[in-house]
């Protein structure tokens, strides 16, 4: 129970501009809090200090880059197998860390130790999965950032064991240069692996004060795409395809969320 109060808490309090100062858990007898559902842990007490701070300047702002304010994104997973879910957090203009959870609330930052490694681009949505199915979780960090010219490639952590970490996007295939959203893991096609659809953000190539109609071709970088977990040739680890446009993913917009769902109750996963 107090593993979902901390999921719940920690993706709403991400979706927060200026990141995560607190985290909370359920209170209990003896808090001094029996009336509140929640009682805040104070970040000396947790050892989770990671705060995405956002500075403007006169050439970056609001104005210059009207995603500032979109924020990072947070992961709950349990990477080593321990029983305890540890936790990842992205930064826009920070960098990424990784908290080990060594139980009672108490968590250590192991980013230096882990190969997260620091990036000049923006991290956005973070998602885990046990991409390479060998019963340890993975992490896919969603990037971008200003200068929509410029590539911001998406990171693939692949989870090596005792909380090591390998980028490993170009290996699996997944060839994005960023302005990317959220990325969502499932079995589109029914085949027993994991799959990926990739929503993404603002990256327009064009000024975005010009009125256009919209690209429908999916040739835009900003069309969304969808990657197809195949078995890879030489490899002991699959190969993701890009099957967007044979999928129907063509027309391009600024995505925010993505959800799954049985909408028609076919038997197939629905993308909204």
């Amino acid at each position: 129970m107090r593993f979902r109060y901390l999921l719940l808490i920690l993706a709403v309090a991400a979706s927060l501009v200026m990141g995560v100062r607190y985290l909370y858990r359920k209170a209990s007898a003896g808090d001094g809090q029996e009336n509140t559902l929640f009682r805040m842990i104070d970040p000396d007490s947790s050892g989770v200090h990671f705060t995405n701070t956002i500075t403007t300047t006169d050439s970056l702002n609001i104005f210059t880059y009207e995603y500032l304010y979109n924020g990072g994104g947070v992961a709950v997973a349990d990477f080593n197998n321990d029983g305890l879910p540890d936790l990842f957090f992205s930064g826009n203009m920070v960098p990424d860390r990784i908290y080990l959870n060594k139980g009672h609330f108490k968590f250590e930052d192991v980013t230096e130790t882990s190969g997260i490694n620091p990036s000049d681009s923006w991290s956005f949505g973070v998602s885990v999965a046990d991409v390479n199915q060998d019963g340890l979780m993975d992490i896919y960090v969603c990037m971008g950032g200003p200068g929509y010219k410029k590539k911001h490639p998406d990171r693939l952590y692949i989870n090596l064991g005792n909380f090591k970490f390998k980028e490993s996007a170009k290996e699996y295939g997944f060839n994005d240069d960023g302005q990317s959203i959220q990325s969502l893991f499932f079995d589109y096609d029914h085949d027993g692996d994991l799959d990926m659809y990739l929503l993404k953000g603002g990256g327009f190539d064009k000024s975005p004060i010009t009125a256009r109609p919209i690209e429908k071709d999916g040739l835009s970088p900003n069309t969304d795409k969808l990657y197809r977990n195949d078995p890879g040739p030489g490899t002991e680890h699959p190969i993701f395809t890009d099957v967007s446009k044979e999928a129907g993913i063509m027309e391009e917009g600024y995505g925010l969320g993505v959800s799954l769902l049985d909408i028609n109750e076919d038997g197939w996963p629905d993308i909204y």
